[in-house]
């Protein structure tokens, strides 16, 4: 997610799926993706080369996430896995920070995963591409933050978004009761809400912040 286009101001609010979704065709109706700065097929196709003068925030979230038993992974899949969350960051990061400097500053907010912490057996793969993403939210600040760039994480855990779609009551079920308090899933508008402060509050740099309940996941 981009903000501070011609589309969409700093401060404005997305407030549903279908206002988010109007935003991003808009924008990249007005934009030129380029699709050469990496591999075909990847999951990431481009890297925003247009008017970017416009932005001041970015928010990068993007995870592929597969079950793959650790022996049974091949090279191509753990490389494709870390090419979704871990470059893609860096590539988004790389693509708007120009953008931010001449616009006086601004924010990237990264998405992680708890899983960076601890996570279920077969999924090494996102647990490395989540936790690199932790990794870099310091020293990116650090590097960024002369320029007037500000780096924070999110490091959500369980939450409970569209995309489960017809599974999402019966993932409720199973890890809500498992959430120290409150006794369920997080919710996206608590997700947003999250973003939004980081994205408002200037004091905030350099920081993985966990939005999960004290959740810690088992083992198996």
């Amino acid at each position: 997610m981009l903000a501070g286009s011609p589309a969409m101001r700093t401060h404005d609010r997305i407030t549903d799926a279908a206002t988010a979704q109007a935003f991003v065709d808009k924008w990249v109706e007005g934009s030129n993706i380029r699709t050469d700065d990496l591999p075909p097929g990847g999951p990431m196709r481009g890297i925003l080369s247009g008017d970017l003068s416009g932005i001041d925030i970015a928010i990068s979230n993007a995870g592929l996430r597969r079950q793959t038993p650790f022996l049974d992974m091949p090279l191509a899949e753990w490389r494709e896995i870390l090419s979704v969350a871990l470059d893609g960051g860096f590539i988004l990061a790389k693509a708007v920070a120009p953008s931010m400097i001449a616009r006086g500053g601004g924010a990237i907010v990264n998405i992680a995963s708890t899983r960076a912490h601890q996570s279920e057996p077969h999924s090494e793969a996102y647990a490395a591409a989540k936790g690199g993403v932790l990794g870099m939210t310091l020293v990116a600040a650090r590097d960024l933050s002369p320029l007037g760039i500000r780096v924070v994480t999110i490091a959500p855990g369980t939450i409970n978004t569209p995309a489960y779609g017809k599974a999402a009551d019966q993932l409720e079920q199973y890890w809500g009761p498992q959430v120290p308090f409150p006794k369920r899933m997080g919710r996206s508008t608590e997700y947003a809400r999250l973003a939004q402060n980081i994205i408002e509050n200037d004091y905030l740099n350099g920081e993985i912040i966990r939005l999960d309940g004290a959740l810690r996941f088992p083992p198996k």
